[in-house]
């Protein structure tokens, strides 16, 4: 019977102290502030402001300079088509089909763009913008084709 006791005793004495280092515990990670998120680091680069850049002076077309809408059209190649880019951060559009090319631009996401063609392995496209002024190639699936083209 004294056996069932100390182990009975031993048992709720060991209850006890997980509950009490459980409490100390909470305690210690309440008090010492280990719950918040710590602030966010400030580096030299993001603290300096960033330099505007200087507009670039053109000269206004004339009438008969104006680019025809008409004759653009038929400047596209054969076989070109419509898209629309599906990546929700937008796209970077390289100079050649390849990761390792030169960054040119960029083109946002739900953008209108004219697919010009494409590599053989079907994974590059060169594309235009939707005002005419970026030519570029990103990579095909990031980009969905028109309904109707």
């Amino acid at each position: 019977m004294i056996n069932v006791i100390k182990f009975l005793l031993g048992v709720i004495l060991g209850i006890a102290a997980l509950g009490a280092m459980a409490g100390a515990g909470g305690y210690y990670f309440f008090t010492t502030n280990l719950s918040v998120q710590p602030k966010r680091p400030q580096f030299a680069e993001e603290n300096k402001p960033k330099p505007k850049p200087k507009p670039i002076a053109t000269p206004k077309p004339t009438e008969s300079e104006k680019p025809d809408p008409k004759k653009e059209e038929k400047e596209l190649p054969v076989g070109a088509y419509g898209a629309t880019v599906i990546w929700e951060q937008g796209v970077s559009l390289r100079q050649e089909a390849a990761d390792s090319s030169a960054k040119i631009g960029g083109v946002a996401f739900k953008e209108k763009v004219t697919v010009m063609q494409e590599n053989t392995e079907k994974t590059w496209v060169q594309i235009r913008n939707s005002d005419g002024t970026l030519e570029g190639w990103l990579k095909s699936g990031n980009l969905e084709r028109d309904p109707g083209n």
